[in-house]
């Protein structure tokens, strides 16, 4: 009785094991068919990111767009983390939907992958703009490029000859500049002979207050008495902001200090801050100090102070000293050519510039 007993439950017992048994293997059959998918999946994405030998950031080195027509230009492109020997980024040139350049160049461990291209010839006093897209892999960078004639004077010559134009410049670069580009003016060979000038008055790029004395009193002088006065890049020297002295002056309807933005006043095509590589737009600035009860204007070499000092006296007295390498830089840079035409273009016409902006600030 006991052994009948006994063996029915061992019977009962097998009976319920393979009955789990049987639910086990359906549970393990429909869980094998739902991961089977998913499993796939994270073995294809496991699979691509090993398959995918390429950093994942590229970028320009540098941030200027402006080149010359007709030229080859080069732009720099870093390449951030790990790559195999023999990498390459591809490169294309284009305006809308159509291709003007295509290539490609190997990837340099040593340093910025210089991205080399020819641009195509524009018309006269046309500026054109191209799109450069650089790839790696699967990453994609874009920028504008853009294309400026050697000579900025096109189309300006005839209003810029009209004007009557006077020049002060020891150093000689600027009057080289003046006689290539033929815009005439009249030679001044002393800071006094700006008191008795006509029209506009440019004071040559690389003047020194230092060796010039009273140049910068004379300039003052010129723009209360009406004149519009122009000063490229002094090279060192100081003098006193009018209308601050203990003892009076004149003081300006306006003065206006501005950075490198300055130059979207006068060409919003034109890079700001740097125009090659190594080559800064600023080549000399102004840092204002107060200096017994006055307030001195010094020139710095560099970037440190203020690009751009202006000062208005009425509807036509102005006064701009502005520290941008135009001649230093007259073959390095179209924007140097460019930022000159538009200046002379915008002095000539007496407008003064008194928007204020980001980077500047302006009194009255």
């Amino acid at each position: 009785m006991v052994r009948a007993c006994w063996q029915q439950r061992q019977e009962a017992a097998l009976r319920k094991s393979h009955r789990s048994h049987e639910r086990a293997g359906w549970v393990g059959c429909i869980m094998a068919h739902i991961l089977r998918p998913m499993l796939i999946v994270v073995a294809v994405v496991l699979q691509g990111v090993r398959a995918e030998p390429y950093p994942s950031r590229i970028r320009f080195a540098d941030a200027y767009a402006g080149f010359f027509a007709g030229q080859a230009a080069v732009v720099n492109v870093l390449v951030a983390g790990e790559h195999p020997d023999g990498t390459h980024l591809g490169w294309r040139l284009s305006a809308e939907s159509s291709s003007v350049a295509r290539g490609e160049v190997m990837v340099r461990r040593d340093g910025p992958t210089p991205v080399s291209f020819d641009l195509p010839p524009v018309k006269p006093g046309v500026v054109m703009s191209w799109t450069l897209q650089v790839v790696l892999g699967e990453t994609s960078i874009e920028r504008m490029i853009k294309a400026y004639p050697f000579d900025p004077f096109e189309g300006r010559t005839s209003r810029l000859i009209t004007q009557p134009l006077s020049l002060f410049d020891p150093v000689g670069q600027t009057a080289v500049i003046l006689d290539s580009s033929r815009i005439p003016y009249r030679r001044l060979h002393r800071p006094d002979d700006l008191l008795h000038a006509d029209g506009l008055i440019v004071v040559g790029e690389g003047v020194s207050f230092h060796e010039y004395r009273g140049l910068a009193e004379a300039m003052i002088e010129c723009a209360i008495n009406g004149n519009r006065v122009l000063c490229l890049a002094p090279s060192e020297g100081e003098f006193i902001l009018p209308g601050t002295r203990s003892q009076g002056g004149v003081p300006p309807d306006a003065m206006i200090f501005r950075r490198e933005e300055a130059i979207r006043e006068i060409d919003k095509r034109l890079d700001t801050a740097l125009w090659a590589p190594g080559i800064p737009s600023v080549v000399s600035s102004i840092e204002v100090d107060s200096f017994r009860q006055s307030v001195m204007a010094r020139v710095l070499p560099g970037q440190s102070g203020w690009a751009w000092v202006e000062m208005c006296y009425g509807d036509q007295g102005r006064l701009v000293v502005g520290g941008f390498g135009i001649i230093r830089h007259w073959d390095q840079s179209p924007c140097a050519r460019w930022l000159l035409a538009g200046l002379l273009e915008q002095m000539l016409s007496g407008n003064p510039s008194r928007k204020q902006g980001g980077g500047s600030h302006e009194t009255y």
